[in-house]
């Protein structure tokens, strides 16, 4: 266990990474500054004055106004800086669950599980490593702590270098389509089951996402997905409500 825990060390001494929180307009509730303190959060230059009270904050241009050109900013830019590896994370995250119905809160644990995930990913090289969308143990399945084939979890994932970027014509459903972007390229994602990262009341938040994420910009979005990857996606209907499968 102390050479494990050595070699994870030497590991990280090596690797640049970065825990990044994307956010905008929500400068009175950054949740997951208190899992992550030392994270940074990148947010629209006109902001920066409204959220002077969390540490490391960094600006875009305002003209970069949704989520998927910022998710690509940040690519692009702490690539750049040298970072060989990006935790992007929402920033309304409350706490991290375990499948064992526990919840944690604790800093050091959360860090040192997502900084084992980058040791891991690196080792296996698989370029995306993301966890369990479900926070609840009801839906985890102990014969499959892992899975290698899989859609985004959008709000906590990790992303080591690469060429891909997500696809800016997509207000939503981007996570759908770089995921078919790294299994068409790469051919795995590495998703642990194990974990989850609970988030507050997503579709009832104020700003930020909720503006833009409507009903027909979800169906656009989704016709448009369908389109472009129809070998791959298929839809099933039923009632008033639809869901979109990745066919792997």
């Amino acid at each position: 266990m102390k050479s494990i825990r050595v070699r994870f060390i030497a590991w990280i001494n090596w690797m640049k990474l970065a825990i990044v929180i994307p956010s905008a307009w929500r400068w009175d509730r950054v949740k997951t500054k208190t899992l992550f303190p030392n994270a940074f959060v990148v947010v629209p230059e006109l902001e920066e004055k409204v959220y002077k009270s969390y540490s490391n904050v960094i600006t875009h241009p305002d003209t970069i106004k949704w989520i998927t050109p910022k998710r690509n900013w940040i690519l692009d830019t702490f690539f750049a800086k040298g970072y060989d590896c990006i935790f992007m994370i929402d920033d309304d995250c409350l706490d991290l669950c375990r499948m064992t119905s526990e919840h944690i809160s604790k800093v050091e644990y959360c860090e040192e599980l997502i900084y084992n995930s980058a040791v891991i990913a690196n080792e296996i090289w698989t370029v995306v490593f993301c966890y369990n969308n479900l926070p609840t143990y009801k839906h985890y399945s102990a014969i499959k702590p892992f899975v290698f084939a899989s859609w985004l979890k959008m709000w906590a994932y990790w992303i080591l270098k690469t060429n891909l970027r997500f696809d800016e014509r997509f207000s939503v459903k981007e996570d759908l389509d770089f995921a078919m972007q790294v299994l068409h390229k790469h051919r795995r994602i590495r998703v642990d089951n194990r974990y989850a990262f609970r988030k507050d009341k997503t579709f009832w938040n104020k700003w930020w996402c909720s503006i833009f994420r409507t009903t027909k910009i979800e169906e656009e979005c989704t016709q448009k997905l369908k389109n472009k990857r129809w070998k791959s996606i298929s839809i099933t209907h039923w009632k008033l409500n639809y869901m979109v499968n990745i066919n792997f």
